[in-house]
């Protein structure tokens, strides 16, 4: 751990805080805190069947994108992809926060549309289907977590992509 890194860590009274029986020294109702974990519980079966749907309604918004090169689909995918990663973690699909995550990044730091460029550029497009079929195959193989070996260099492979691009815009 670097000087920096120790220096942001949090100290011994914020971890057993953040454990699950620090919650009761935060002020939290560890009823409350039960009820809630139970209602994740019951829903994770159901999470697969909605990112299904969020899938489809990202391929549908990129179908848009490259063809009509509209900004407005960019900025819709970008919101679906943000939703997109605050679930995945909830639901023990820490995979699916973090290509959530770099593909509502990538949307981010698009270029400066106020010169008149239109969104949806080819290379724009790659990299969002890139980030789409990633998600796919997470989905599609259940992988939990950070979907092991298969899943990091899944991973690895659309976070190159997207520093390509990058590279690719300067």
């Amino acid at each position: 751990m670097s000087a920096q890194e120790g220096a942001n860590a949090p100290g011994p009274d914020l971890r057993a805080k953040a454990t699950e029986g620090g919650a009761r020294t935060a002020g939290l109702d560890p009823a409350a805190i039960a009820a809630a974990r139970a209602v994740i519980r019951a829903r994770a079966p159901r999470y697969l069947e909605g990112l299904a749907a969020d899938l489809a309604a990202l391929e549908a918004e990129l179908g848009i994108l490259g063809e009509q090169g509209d900004a407005a689909a960019l900025a819709a995918i970008a919101r679906r992809a943000r939703a997109m990663r605050a679930q995945g973690t909830t639901y023990g699909y820490a995979l699916v926060t973090r290509l959530a995550g770099s593909l509502y990044d990538f949307c981010g730091r698009a270029p400066d549309r106020s010169r008149g460029q239109a969104a949806g550029s080819d290379d724009e497009v790659e990299v969002i289907e890139m980030h789409i079929q990633a998600l796919k195959a997470v989905a599609a193989g259940g992988m939990t977590g950070d979907g092991a070996e298969a899943g990091r260099e899944l991973a690895h492979a659309v976070e190159a992509a997207v520093r390509a691009a990058a590279e690719a815009r300067k």
